[in-house]
C-alpha cells in the first residue's frame, strides 16, 4: 500500500508532497518532495497517531453513572466509592471485553497506542486468582486482538491510604506487597515475549497515599529501563494527608528523596498556569523565567554511576562515572522546578579560580 499526502509531519517538521510505503501495517519508506503515483491513496495531511497516556479501560463501562453531581454531596471520594461498587461485579471476561471495546474506540478516534494504568489484580474480596497475572493477561489479550500499541502499567497498591492505612471495600482487589508485585512483573514480562513489538511493560506506584517510601525505593531500584507512571498528587485532601504523614507536599517529597530520571519536572501545585501552555512560542525554561517568579534556588553537584536509562541517553556503559548537576527553584507556593542534568564523567570537569580574601 502507498499513500501520498500534500503535507505531513515527519522527523520533527512539516514536509510537502510526501510519499509513504506501508507493508503489513508498518511504514517502510518515506520520501518527501515527490510526485503522486497512480496507485497511491491520496490525503491532504498526515500526522503521527496520538497516544492515550492514561487509561483505566474498565471505567468506560461506568459511563453515564457518575456524570451528575449533587451540590455539597458528591466529590472525587464519592465517585471513588461508586467505582469500587461497580468494580466488584466485573469478571475477567468482562474486563477483557471492555478493554477490547475501549481499545477499538481509541483507534477509531485516531489513537494508535495506550498506557493502560491497571490496578485490578484480584477477585472481588481480594483473593488472588490461581494465575496472579490473570487480569493483566486479559488486558494484553485485548490489545493483541485490537492491534493497539500497549504500554501496560500494573499498579503497586500496598495500602488503603496515607500512613499505611489498611485496605477497605473495593480496594482489596488492588492490594499487593512489593514482593508479590515484583513477582507479578516477572510473570507479565514472560507473556510479553509473544506480544507485538509495540508492547511495553512499565510500573505504576499509585498515589503516594497508597504506597510507602521504602516500597517505592525498592520498586524504582528494580525498574531500570521501564516507564514509570505515578499519581504523585491527585487531590487536595491527598496533599494534606501526605503533609501530615511525611512532613512535605507529595511532589516536594518525591524530588527530595527519590532519583527521578526525567530531565525536567514542573510542580503544578506551584505553577498551575503551565497547564494551559503549549510552548510553541517559548521553551518551558524560558517561559518559566518570564512568567513564574522564584525567590530561591539550590544547586547540587555530585558523582553518580550511570543507570541503564542514563547510559542509553549518553551512549556510555552502564555504571560509568557521571557528573550530575541537580537544580531546584522555589517560590512561596513551594518547589517550582527541578532539573537533573547528567554528563559523562570523562568529558566534563569543574573549574574554579579563587583569590585570597583581603584583610
Amino acid at each position: 500500500m502507498s499513500i501520498f499526502a500534500k503535507r505531513a509531519w515527519h522527523a520533527g517538521a512539516w514536509h510537502g508532497q510526501v510519499h509513504l510505503c506501508v507493508a503489513d501495517g508498518i511504514i517502510t519508506q518515506v520520501h518527501c518532495g515527490t510526485q503522486p503515483q497512480s496507485e497511491d491513496a491520496r490525503v491532504d495531511t498526515l500526522l503521527p497517531a496520538l497516544a492515550n497516556m492514561h487509561s483505566h479501560s474498565f471505567q468506560r463501562a461506568m459511563a453515564r453513572r457518575t456524570e451528575h453531581r449533587r451540590a455539597g454531596q458528591d466529590s472525587f471520594w464519592s465517585w471513588r466509592s461508586l467505582m469500587y461498587q461497580f468494580l466488584n461485579h466485573l469478571t475477567p471476561d468482562q474486563i477483557e471485553a471492555i478493554a477490547g471495546l475501549v481499545f477499538m474506540e481509541m483507534q477509531e478516534a485516531g489513537y494508535a497506542a495506550v498506557g493502560e494504568f491497571h490496578y485490578v489484580h484480584h477477585q472481588p474480596g481480594g483473593t488472588p486468582y490461581d494465575d496472579p497475572a490473570e487480569l493483566s493477561k486479559r488486558i494484553l489479550a485485548a490489545a493483541t486482538q485490537t492491534g493497539i500499541g500497549l504500554t501496560h502499567l500494573p499498579v503497586l497498591y500496598t495500602y488503603g491510604g496515607a500512613g499505611k492505612a489498611p485496605f477497605s471495600g473495593g480496594q482489596r482487589r488492588f492490594g499487593t506487597t512489593i514482593d508479590t508485585y515484583l513477582h507479578l512483573l516477572d510473570q507479565i514480562a514472560c507473556t510479553l515475549l509473544d506480544m507485538p513489538a509495540d508492547t511495553r511493560l512499565g510500573v505504576a506506584p499509585y498515589p503516594l497515599r497508597a504506597t510507602a517510601p521504602q516500597d517505592l525505593t525498592v520498586l524504582l531500584a528494580n525498574s531500570a529501563g521501564r516507564p514509570v507512571h505515578m499519581h504523585i498528587a491527585e487531590q487536595p485532601k491527598e496533599v494534606e494527608d501526605i503533609q501530615n504523614w511525611l512532613a512535605a507536599r507529595p511532589v516536594e517529597w518525591l524530588l527530595e528523596t527519590q532519583s527521578v530520571t526525567k530531565q525536567w519536572l514542573v510542580n503544578l501545585d506551584a505553577v498551575p498556569e503551565i497547564e494551559a501552555e503549549n510552548f510553541t512560542k517559548d521553551a518551558p525554561g524560558t517561559w518559566l523565567l518570564q512568567a513564574v517568579p522564584w525567590n530561591a534556588a539550590e544547586h547540587q553537584i555530585l558523582a553518580s554511576a550511570a543507570t541503564q536509562e542514563v547510559a542509553q541517553a549518553l551512549k556510555i556503559a552502564r555504571g560509568e562515572a557521571c557528573l550530575v548537576v541537580e537544580r531546584k527553584t522555589q517560590n512561596e507556593r513551594g518547589v517550582v522546578t527541578w532539573a537533573r542534568l547528567s554528563y559523562p564523567g570523562t568529558q566534563h570537569r569543574l573549574f574554579a579560580r579563587f583569590t585570597p580574601a583581603s584583610g
